[in-house]
């Protein structure tokens, strides 16, 4: 229902982008009046981004299930929801992952702004003892973290509870990592509204960001959440340290 509401103009407006790049390659629009296959996996990308957009199967989902059948589909989710618990639930090792952001974040700030780490480890101390967050402030946040099912079953609820240090930590990380980002901007003399939006670009380069529409789309496949689960922030964090620190430094 959310893709029907929010996302049907931008569904059109892609359908209408994958269109026209078709019609202007076969018409040669792009090379001196040849025709060209030049774009074909440009186009073939935009049509499965869409299809994902619009709520509908990958390209490989839809593959699995027309030569295994139906089953293979619901077993992969079945297998991908138990890997899943078992590597959450009270597991501590896991949890403690998610401080590697914040790891990374305090090396890329504290060379150029030692004053920004204090401030967001200062305040984030003070918001926790007073019981408050960043979450209104932040868009990112608020994407990561806003919202939670209405209906779950009594499996989710008690995966939920024995998954509650891994969530605790991993939103103590995010909110280190957008106000590390945020104070920084400020010193550096950006408004606080621009301040925030940069800050959210930055820690969802870092930490990924699962919102609609944001992740590649090898991610959206069920089949192969099996192997790609938990690997979007890994690979998130290698693209940043070897691409976005050394573009912005």
């Amino acid at each position: 229902m959310s893709n029907v509401i929010y996302h049907t103009d931008d569904i059109q407006r892609l359908r209408q982008l994958e269109s026209e790049i078709r019609a202007a390659a076969e018409q040669g629009v792009f090379f001196g009046g040849k025709k060209t296959t030049h774009l074909s996996e440009f186009v073939k990308w935009i049509h499965e981004y869409t299809n994902q957009l619009a709520g509908k199967k990958s390209v490989v989902d839809r593959a699995a299930e027309g030569t295994f059948g139906r089953n293979v589909y619901r077993t992969m989710m079945g297998f991908k929801s138990v890997k899943g618990s078992q590597a959450v639930a009270g597991n501590i090792a896991s949890a403690l992952t998610n401080f590697i952001p914040v790891t990374q974040a305090v090396g890329e700030v504290v060379t150029k702004d030692p004053m920004a780490v204090l401030k967001a480890v200062g305040q984030e101390i003070f918001k926790r003892a007073a019981g408050q967050s960043n979450l209104a402030k932040s868009s990112y946040i608020v994407r990561r973290f806003g919202s939670d099912s209405v209906n779950q079953s009594t499996y989710q609820k008690v995966m939920n509870k024995a998954g509650w240090l891994f969530g605790t930590i991993d939103k103590l990380s995010t909110e280190l990592v957008v106000n590390m980002y945020y104070q920084h901007n400020l010193d550096m003399g950006m408004d606080s509204e621009t301040a925030m939006r940069s800050a959210d670009s930055k820690a969802a380069r870092l930490m990924g960001d699962r919102s609609k529409g944001a992740m590649p789309t090898a991610y959206g496949s069920q089949v192969l959440g099996l192997f790609t689960q938990f690997q979007y922030e890994v690979a998130n964090q290698s693209q940043h340290f070897r691409k976005d620190i050394w573009r912005g430094s």
